[in-house]
């Protein structure tokens, strides 16, 4: 009896080779076309802070340098990111490349809003663009849970130390850190 409890509860987590196959042709569009909505922002944030006149504020100049450097970085990643989930699509069978391409997207999506988060502290107790990524993931992205739970584990450990190396406030890297990990919560879900 408790046997067959267990084969449903493998089964609901480890679908067929079919559905794998057809979740991962789903995801792997998702990534190209996320990419390359992606990269247009990124051109537009870049433009944007390009264009912004430097001040005489040295935190403000160091946070403009930051965000268009990461920027920059991510517009760069994100082309290949296009390349590669553009190649996978036109494959007959989704392959280690596939997967690869997926998991790579996702953690790139995370990493880099943890950056842009962590730059952000110089001038803002913001934390936006981890709290954007954390529900982006969750609602764009058919992975499977127990994967989730190690990249939204993982973002969140990566988060939390490098948010505080930025933020000084005690109170607001206090309120940044339960805000990150509260979104890693309702991303995971």
């Amino acid at each position: 009896m408790i046997s067959k409890y267990v084969n449903s509860i493998k089964n609901i987590a480890r679908p067929d080779e079919h559905i794998a196959d057809k979740i991962l042709r789903i995801n792997i569009n998702r990534v190209f076309y996320l990419s390359v909505v992606s990269a247009l922002a990124r051109i537009f944030s870049i433009i944007s802070f390009v264009s912004k006149s430097p001040t005489e504020y040295i935190n403000e100049n160091i946070w403009r340098f930051g965000i268009i450097v990461s920027h920059a970085t991510y517009l760069v990643l994100l082309i290949i990111l296009c390349i590669l989930s553009y190649k996978q699509k036109k494959s007959d069978r989704p392959g280690f490349l596939t997967i690869a391409t997926l998991y790579v997207a996702v953690v790139l999506i995370l990493l880099f809003s943890v950056v842009i988060a962590s730059i952000d502290q110089l001038v803002t107790p913001s934390i936006t663009p981890f709290i954007i990524a954390c529900f982006s993931i969750g609602v764009i992205f058919l992975i499977r849970p127990l994967h989730t739970l190690l990249i939204f584990a993982s973002g969140y450990i990566i988060y939390h130390f490098a948010i505080g190396i930025v933020q000084a406030d005690l109170s607001i890297l206090l309120s940044n850190r339960i805000n990150g990990f509260t979104s890693i919560i309702l991303g995971r879900l």
